[in-house]
């Protein structure tokens, strides 16, 4: 038995509204992702730049861990001004993540936060909060490479998804 179809404007008007209930900034971030399309590459890489020392800044201010990493190299986000000054930083494994958890989360309230968790394929899950600015960045990013293909998400469609299987392991289909 066939689905009755949806108006398609009345469609679109459920899907705005209840997207925009959920992610108040998605909208915005969308129309913001889709002028950044026409940056040049030295405008692109400068707001990269700009975003990187800003995010790098909030760690650093916010996040016990991430504060003691930046003392303990001289790192100063502030300062970054190519992505080559990132190698004064030593890697961050998930074992750190996951052994020092609570020290590394930002000691900062996130309006809309929700809990999120790593699939835990490696042995162990890892939790995090999402915000709804990042929740509305990851979906306005996916309206926009929707839109790249004539795709409105409102619209019937439908996407494959998946993990790398190890073949030896992958069942027969």
């Amino acid at each position: 038995m066939e689905m009755p179809r949806l108006n398609p404007r009345m469609a679109e008007i459920l899907f705005r509204a209840g997207a925009g209930k959920r992610n108040p900034t998605l909208f915005d971030t969308y129309e913001r992702l889709k002028v950044q399309e026409s940056l040049s590459s030295e405008d692109l890489h400068q707001l990269q730049l700009e975003r990187l020392s800003q995010l790098l800044s909030f760690a650093g201010r916010h996040s016990p861990f991430y504060r003691r990493r930046f003392e303990e190299v001289g790192f100063e986000p502030s300062r970054l001004s190519r992505l080559e000054d990132l190698r004064a930083l030593p890697l961050v494994h998930k074992r750190d993540l996951i052994r020092h958890g609570e020290e590394i989360h930002a000691r900062s309230s996130f309006p809309g936060a929700r809990l999120a968790e790593t699939s835990g394929t490696s042995g162990e899950a890892l939790e995090f909060l999402r915000s709804e600015t990042w929740d509305s960045a990851n979906r306005a990013s996916v309206m926009r490479f929707y839109d790249w293909y004539g795709v409105k998400l409102w619209e019937r469609h439908g996407y494959l998804w998946g993990y790398d299987i190890d073949p030896r392991r992958a069942l027969p289909v």
